[in-house]
């Protein structure tokens, strides 16, 4: 690596061209072009050169503002001819790595376009040299980063009958096509934490529009950001990492990544009209909740019992009639019962209520139920008792002679073990419902129960067409219900953990980490590190909530997170709400959530929280902790 770099920089050293208009430099990863307009110059006449940057074979290099990751690309040209104007740059193309990562880059030739005007107080003749000075610097990316750079010279002749560089047209139309279409000027506001922007509106596929500010030190919250049309204006709504870089303009440029506009931005104190939006964000939450409900059935507390009541329901004797009519009663039993609790909390929180989604597992006696519940399940599972009349049969077992009710009734014990589990998309669509009208409240929590209930109805109206691609009954179905047997005892292993917890106060609390010092949250505490312009990171958590304790093993436990901890000295604080706790479950609602997990970080400068995604990595941490 370290051969093919140097002999890279000996070619850039020894390529060196006088008259011929253009100079190509040859890296292992990039190659570095300046294009002068003429091979030679005018004395009188302002000069064009562009300086061209083109990664090789996949790679790529950054934008002014690289995104997340990255260094910014600096090109620099100066002369003893005038004074050097950059008039224009090619635009980047948005990228997004692995769902999480943003960057702002080129994969193909970069043009950037310079102007220099004569310096009035010099006069050449005919027969001297004027020299430009490229001095750039970038880091070429794929597998890995190599920072390179240049400092190079090409000299032009001056003569009054400058001839253009043979190359000259050909290159300037492919940088043509690489600049900003348009420049579009407009106005912004800042209101609630977010920016908020209006500009005419242009032709464009708004769909597929990507906001990119030309200043590194802004970056915006992708999760945020979306465009609205109306008849006349483009809108934009935003939310910045650091809104005091803003000041009183924003530059930036929109681009769906084949095309791109320039975008100047003036501040208003008066805010303007902003397009009704209700629709889409309700549907959005839709679409969340529904997605949460899809994913409940993954959970390894309710996986097992759904899959092997599945089976039993695809490989029975039953008419197709009678099938389909017990999974559409699954499916309203289910419903049924998120509609209860939709309607319960809702009658709980106006009368005054602390409380939120999971709330009955701060209840003793409901977790106690819920351990024996689940141990006879897994005594069922290995064949050590049967019951031939009670309830649980009743609820685990197809083959009973009152099946409709069986089937209604299935749905309901369906989302009673669901209760202890808490899916992806679930906390934020469950949060914005309580920050909203009841008629939109319930609506969120039956998306969450069509979603949770759908699997499971799907098998039971088309149980032959799923047959095919399953094997026969046999001995398998046995050895099966054994090993599902597993998850279901370590539920119970859990339960027990978590009642151990809620009865006994003096249970010590463990610590996620032992390299790290968690404090117990308190609303005061918080208040106090803010105050000193601490950075913290808050974790509301509960023993009972699985993706809480799948987080602190996987993201909160690893050395990455350790070491920005300590780099970035922030403070930890642990809000644990496994037994009712008003002030967490206050603080919960300051940021609109009234479930966990939650995550949510300061860093010390900004007054307004950074809420982290509910499944955690290390490079999410990473991303946000900044």
């Amino acid at each position: 690596m370290f051969c093919r770099r140097l002999v890279g920089g000996l070619c850039a050293l020894f390529l060196f061209v006088s008259n011929a208009g253009a100079k190509e430099s040859f890296y292992s990863k990039t190659e570095v072009t300046v294009i002068p307009e003429t091979e030679s110059v005018s004395p009188t006449s302002p000069l064009q050169v562009m300086v061209k940057i083109k990664p090789k074979n996949d790679w790529h290099i950054y934008w002014n503002n690289p995104g997340d990751t990255g260094i910014p690309t600096v090109v620099n040209l100066q002369t003893d001819f005038g004074r050097v104007i950059l008039r224009r740059q090619s635009s980047p193309k948005y990228f997004l790595q692995h769902n999480i990562i943003t960057q702002y880059a080129y994969d193909s030739p970069a043009y950037w376009l310079f102007e220099i005007i004569p310096d009035e107080n010099k006069k050449w003749q005919v027969g001297q040299h004027i020299t430009l000075a490229l001095e750039a610097s970038w880091q070429a990316c794929r597998d890995e980063c190599l920072d390179e750079k240049i400092n190079d010279e090409i000299v032009l002749p001056v003569s009054y009958q400058a001839v253009q560089g043979t190359n000259w047209e050909k290159e300037r139309l492919k940088a043509q096509h690489s600049f900003p279409r348009q420049t579009i000027k407009g106005i912004f506001f800042i209101q609630d934490d977010k920016i908020f922007m209006r500009f005419p509106r242009f032709d464009s596929n708004s769909k597929k529009l990507h906001l990119i500010p030309n200043e590194k030190d802004i970056l915006i919250d992708k999760t945020i950001s979306q465009v609205h049309v109306s008849d006349d204006y483009f809108y934009i709504t935003a939310s910045f990492y650091d809104e005091a870089l803003l000041g009183e303009s924003f530059e930036g440029v929109l681009t769906d990544n084949k095309h791109s506009t320039r975008l100047f931005l003036h501040k208003t104190e008066t805010p303007f009209p902003l397009p009704v939006e209700e629709e889409k964000s309700l549907t959005q939450f839709l679409v969340m909740a529904f997605l949460g409900g899809l994913i409940l059935n993954l959970m390894p507390c309710i996986f097992p019992i759904l899959f092997i009541k599945a089976m039993h329901l695809i490989n029975s004797a039953y008419s197709r009639q009678k099938v389909s009519s017990e999974a559409l009663l699954y499916f309203c039993g289910v419903l049924f019962c998120f509609i209860f609790a939709a309607v319960l909390l809702w009658l709980l929180q106006s009368g005054g209520a602390k409380i939120g989604w999971g709330f009955q597992l701060q209840s003793p006696v409901f977790v106690f139920i819920l351990l024996v519940m689940f141990f006879i399940i897994g005594l069922m599972f290995l064949d050590v008792i049967h019951f031939n009349v009670s309830v649980f049969n009743r609820l685990a077992e197809t083959s009973v002679r009152n099946t409709k009710l069986n089937a209604f009734l299935t749905g309901l014990f369906a989302v009673l073990i669901a209760s202890p589990c808490s899916a992806p998309f679930m906390g934020a669509a469950i949060g914005y419902s309580i920050t909203q009208p009841f008629y939109i409240y319930l609506p969120i929590f039956i998306a969450l129960g069509i979603g949770y209930a759908l699997p499971f109805t799907l098998i039971g109206l088309f149980p032959h067409q799923l047959a095919r691609f399953l094997p026969k009954p046999g001995a398998w179905m046995n050895l099966l219900k054994k090993i599902f047997a597993i998850p279901v005892f370590l539920t119970c292993i859990w339960l027990g953990w978590i009642l151990y917890h809620q009865i006994s106060p003096s249970a010590p609390t463990e610590q996620v980490d032992s390299a790290l010092e968690w404090e117990t949250f308190s609303p005061a505490k918080l208040k106090d590190l803010q105050s000193r312009k601490q950075s913290v990171f808050i974790d509301f958590t509960a023993k009972w909530c699985l993706t809480c304790l799948v987080n602190e093993q996987t993201a909160l436990s690893s050395v990455k997170f350790r070491r920005l901890v300590k780099e970035k000295n922030i403070a930890l604080l642990k809000a644990d709400w496994t037994n009712k706790d008003a002030d967490i479950t206050a603080a919960l609602a300051t940021y609109q959530r009234n479930s966990v997990p939650l995550y949510v970080y300061y860093n010390g400068q900004d007054k307004e929280p950074i809420i982290l995604p509910q499944l955690l990595t290390p490079q999410i941490l990473g991303k946000y902790l900044r």
